[in-house]
């Protein structure tokens, strides 16, 4: 056969063949390249596939390889790009990531912190704060109890009320109230009598009183309107003794009492408030009225000179002690006077006891007892 011809009937057979297979070919290699491209990159692939179809069309003698390279080369690449990429990242990143972080988390951080905050800091504060509560109380407690004994209490005993010894008294007259209080360092008498158209110096009440001890007793209320036939005067008097130097001096002060049926709403209280001085005074008492007190100074402290007795008063008695004292040391025995007797016998300041003193005594007496107002 000529070889012309032989090429001719070859060539009649190849045309359709190639007609056909370009696109076949390209229809496999699309395909397996479009699922290549899904698992890595979508659009970089379909750009490829178009060119190993335009190239291989020209070749007329191969067309066989061109359909093998297509076969061989879509089936391994699709299947590689499923198994490799898709299902070993995915496994593993969830597997890896996601057990291991939800687990040490929960485990290490929420239940060491929780169970030692709790133990350590609640118990040991709450025990703490008992005791130390505790201890305030007690002395809480300690100190009111301490305050409350050692509350102000007066020391003086209560007032003594006193029964009169006035025979008649009469209850429904009393019309007053009458107090007396001496220091701690003295003693007294008192003497309450009245004076009265029936009888002179009438003993009402007679009491020794103690020191720093109060008495009370009541008073009648008479009209007195008429001096002559209904009246009644009272004396208190209060002999105090006491004092540094242990001297004794007399208050006394005479009042009356209203009659409360004829006078109502008179009702007297009058309370004697004694204290104990060193003022030096002719009188040996000083008193002050403030309202229903009467305050009473003796001044038993004050060195009252002539008063050798220490009686409150200078005369004739004070004059014989001088003397007596004076004959004792003239005929050489020992004197009796002390200090204090000393100091208010010595009245002239010589330094002795003799008959000048004695007589200056005298004369001082003398001019009291007149009225007058003497000074050494």
């Amino acid at each position: 056969m000529d070889i012309s011809k032989l090429a001719a009937v070859l060539l009649a057979a190849a045309l359709p063949i190639m007609s056909v297979m370009p696109s076949g070919g390209a229809a496999v290699v699309r395909a397996a390249e479009d699922t290549s491209v899904t698992a890595e990159e979508e659009t970089a692939p379909a750009a490829q596939a178009e060119p190993a179809v335009t190239t291989a069309a020209p070749v007329t003698t191969a067309a066989p390889k061109t359909a093998s390279a297509a076969a061989t080369t879509a089936a391994p690449q699709t299947t590689k790009a499923a198994v490799t990429t898709a299902a070993p990242k995915t496994a593993s990143a969830a597997a890896t990531t996601a057990a291991p972080k939800t687990t040490k988390a929960a485990a290490t951080t929420a239940a060491p912190k929780t169970t030692k905050a709790a133990a350590t800091t609640a118990a040991p504060k709450t025990t703490k704060a008992v005791p130390a509560a505790t201890e305030n109380i007690t002395t809480t407690v300690t100190t009111t109890v301490t305050t409350t004994t050692t509350v102000p209490v007066t020391t003086l005993p209560p007032e003594r009320s006193l029964t009169p010894v006035f025979k008649y008294f009469d209850k429904n007259l009393i019309n007053s109230r009458i107090t007396v209080k001496i220091p701690e360092d003295s003693s007294a008498v008192l003497n309450v009598t009245f004076d009265s158209p029936e009888c002179t110096s009438e003993p009402y009440y007679k009491t020794d009183i103690k020191g720093g001890e109060t008495v009370a007793f009541e008073l009648e209320g008479y009209d007195n309107n008429d001096p002559m036939t209904d009246f009644r005067q009272y004396k208190v008097s209060v002999r105090i003794t006491g004092g540094q130097n242990k001297g004794s001096c007399t208050f006394e002060q005479v009042f009356g009492v209203e009659d409360k049926n004829d006078h109502p709403d008179t009702f007297l209280t009058r309370n004697y408030i004694f204290a104990i001085d060193d003022k030096e005074s002719l009188d040996m008492t000083t008193t002050e009225e403030k309202g229903n007190d009467v305050f009473v100074y003796a001044h038993l402290n004050a060195l009252l000179k002539g008063d050798v007795n220490s009686d409150g008063m200078v005369d004739s008695n004070d004059a014989s002690m001088v003397l007596e004292e004076y004959s004792r040391l003239s005929t050489g025995g020992d004197g009796v006077f002390g200090d204090k007797e000393k100091s208010v016998g010595d009245v002239n300041g010589d330094g002795i006891i003799d008959s000048n003193d004695a007589s200056a005594i005298l004369e001082y007496y003398a001019s009291i007892s007149t009225g007058g107002k003497p000074t050494w």
